[in-house]
């Protein structure tokens, strides 16, 4: 389950029993793990929205992702 407070985002793993807040760049990234887009897509749309390298944004993702799979909330 998903709810915005003011400007973070919130998933409850009712799995795990869990509440995760995330960033606004954790939860653009969030948002795209949909099985629809790849990394690379991600990375290239991050970006393009910011200017940002895509090396230093593809570390970010990456990093990102490590922790959303540490705490269970990705399935592959």
């Amino acid at each position: 389950m998903e709810r915005q407070v003011a400007d973070e985002h919130m998933l409850y793993d009712a799995v795990g029993r869990m509440v995760h807040v995330l960033n606004e760049s954790a939860y653009f990234i969030w948002k795209r793990c949909d099985g629809r887009h790849t990394l690379e897509d991600i990375v290239k749309e991050a970006s393009s929205q910011d200017g940002t390298d895509q090396k230093i944004i593809r570390a970010d993702v990456d990093e990102c992702m490590t922790l959303f799979r540490e705490k269970g909330l990705l399935q592959r």
